[in-house]
């Protein structure tokens, strides 16, 4: 897998082809605050970097060692390459995260993420990670003449990150008849038929957002800033959107009205191959801005709501690659400015109409609640620290070992895992609902 090098690269998003419309847009439900008293209008927030105690409040889950929280020098940056391996059903078979952290400032450190991990494997002499009971725990010493850089492979449980990951994917192996048949552990076809690959983003998530109507020039110059990240992004680079605190402010001047409920989606930017090996011509169709390449298809484009499907066309005993690079981050399609104008700021030099105001603040508090969302997974394991946090996510056919090894510890002996699994529920099981809560 690619996660060092991706670990390392900077690069910037040529315009690319696009892999889904933007989703559709539907009037809200608002709930008027009283008097529509005039305020500021708050921002979506992000839920990275949550604290443990205060997770534990909203859960109700009063254990003592998720009460732990980090003691750090100073800030802690947070970069995490995660390898996503699926089975031939597209359920991820296996999971690791190549995390690196940055600690700074003088003194000695001791952070909590909450995880789950199975397993922690220090990269460099600094770094001896341990799991207790999930929880991934670094100790240690920041000298302060620089910054203190602890590196790490930590394998996570493929159940539980299947329902966390930001994209699924599902697919489906139909023989020459029709006849839905399963491809092979590793992703080689039992006899001539095709694969249908498809591709969804699960990072919908439900949440309130705020009504009214913001300043102008504060406003414009937010929504310039939003679309400035959404024209420049790369999927294997792992960086995290402006979110509110971090890149974009926790409120804008303006009248609040009240709150509306709604679903939250990150856009994913999705780069890399689908192929089969060993295959000749294009066997591998997909959906417009699908690029034909040797043995198989290209995709560099956007995943919004609406799922894609590839088509890929194996002979018996050939097999099916992914090699698919993912990172929640944001559609410059969905909030343009109006009328044709470059920016936003120069759509509010020619003095829109108070209404025009009031769908722009809509647009910006859609489009920031995405941001914030896409931040979410950034840093994907979650800590209490500080400091700047970035994730990118790759997705490939899981080796025919780790599929069989999968296969094997939900079909053997049944009754011993039931047991495991209600023992490892009370581990692991908290742990997972601390994590994340989106």
């Amino acid at each position: 897998m690619r996660a060092a090098a991706r670990l390392a690269t900077a690069a910037v998003l040529v315009a690319a082809p696009l892999l889904a419309g933007p989703a559709a847009s539907s009037a809200p439900l608002t709930v008027a605050a009283p008097y529509g008293i005039r305020a500021g209008i708050p921002l979506p927030p992000t839920f990275r970097n949550i604290n443990p105690i205060k997770c534990l409040a909203i859960i109700g889950q009063a254990r003592k060692d998720r009460c732990r929280t980090s003691k750090v020098p100073s800030t802690v940056d947070d970069t995490e390459a995660v390898d996503v391996g699926v089975g031939p059903d597209g359920v991820p078979a296996v999971v690791t995260d190549r995390q690196q952290l940055v600690v700074h400032g003088a003194g000695n450190y001791l952070i909590y993420e909450l995880g789950p991990a199975r397993k922690a494997d220090g990269l460099n002499e600094f770094s001896l990670p341990n799991t207790n009971l999930g929880q991934v725990v670094w100790q240690g010493f920041a000298p302060g003449t620089r910054p203190r850089t602890l590196a790490a492979l930590l394998t996570l449980d493929p159940g539980i990150e299947a329902n966390r990951l930001p994209m699924s994917i599902q697919i489906e192996f139909t023989d020459a008849h029709g006849k839905r048949k399963s491809l092979d552990p590793g992703g080689a076809a039992p006899v001539a038929g095709t694969a249908h690959i498809t591709l969804v983003n699960a990072t919908g998530s439900p949440r309130s957002l705020a009504v009214g109507t913001a300043a102008l020039g504060p406003l414009a110059h937010a929504l310039d800033t939003l679309l400035a990240a959404a024209r420049d992004g790369r999927a294997d680079v792992p960086r995290s959107p402006p979110c509110a605190g971090n890149g974009l402010p926790e409120s804008l001047p303006g009248t609040l009205l009240g709150q509306t409920p709604t679903t939250v989606t990150a856009p994913l930017l999705v780069h890399g191959t689908i192929t089969v090996a060993g295959a000749t011509g294009s066997p591998v169709t997909g959906p417009p801005g699908t690029a034909a390449v040797p043995g198989g298809a290209s995709l560099d484009g956007r995943l919004n709501t609406t799922p894609v499907t590839f088509d890929a066309h194996l002979a018996a005993g050939q097999k099916l690659k992914l090699d698919l690079d993912v990172l929640p981050w944001l559609d410059p399609r969905t909030f343009p400015p109006p009328d044709g104008a470059p920016t936003w700021t120069r759509w509010a030099a020619t003095h829109p109409s108070a209404a025009a105001v009031g769908t722009a603040t809509a647009t910006f508090i859609g489009t920031a609640a995405e941001a914030a969302r896409a931040a979410d997974y950034s840093p994907y394991l979650q800590t209490d620290t500080r400091g700047q946090a970035a994730s990118a996510f790759h997705y490939e056919l899981a080796p025919e070992a780790a599929t069989r090894r999968a296969g094997k510890a939900l079909t053997a002996k049944p009754g011993a895992i039931v047991a495991a699994c209600l023992a490892g529920l009370a581990i692991a099981g908290n742990a997972a609902l601390l994590r994340r809560q989106w």
